[in-house]
């Protein structure tokens, strides 16, 4: 019998190359959980599945820190601080006795713009299960990383 997937890693996923649905994209999006790993022996004789073997580069998340709004108000300088603004009658600003918290990246270096690599990482993207705005912004990337995940929804969100 011919293997479609020889010598494959024991960590991949299957996906649907061509997620025009939202019920095609939850399913790739589920293959990457480890239920949905689990599974791939069962599936590795499908048609319209390839195997999703690396990742393309990305913007590592190196976890979470929380502070109050008083440490924050002393450490950073006042010409980044955000300014207060109404919103809806409601008046937004740093409390000091607020406790935040806020999800560190690592800090790319700015480097030359990389096309291939910004399409491979849209590509990725778009192939398990999210979606993104028709253009991200220019500066959202950088040397092919893109920084700012906000142009990114997940199958089940609202962009």
């Amino acid at each position: 019998m011919h293997h479609p997937f020889p010598s494959l890693p024991a960590d991949y996923a299957l996906v649907d190359p061509s997620p025009e649905t939202q019920e095609v994209a939850k399913a790739n999006l589920f293959a990457f959980s480890d239920e949905g790993r689990a599974r791939n022996a069962t599936l590795e004789g499908a048609e319209n599945l390839v195997a999703v073997t690396r990742i393309p580069r990305t913007r590592e998340c190196l976890g979470w820190m929380r502070f109050t709004g008083e440490e924050l108000l002393r450490r950073v300088p006042t010409k980044l601080l955000p300014p207060p603004i109404e919103v809806a009658r409601v008046k937004r600003f740093i409390d000091n006795h607020a406790t935040y918290t806020a999800v560190v990246y690592e800090f790319v270096e700015t480097g030359p713009d990389d096309p291939d690599a910004a399409q491979a990482v849209l590509d990725f993207l778009w192939r398990v299960g999210f979606a993104h705005v028709p253009v991200t912004k220019a500066d959202n990337w950088e040397g092919g990383v893109l920084l700012d995940h906000s142009d990114i929804v997940h199958c089940n969100g609202h962009g």
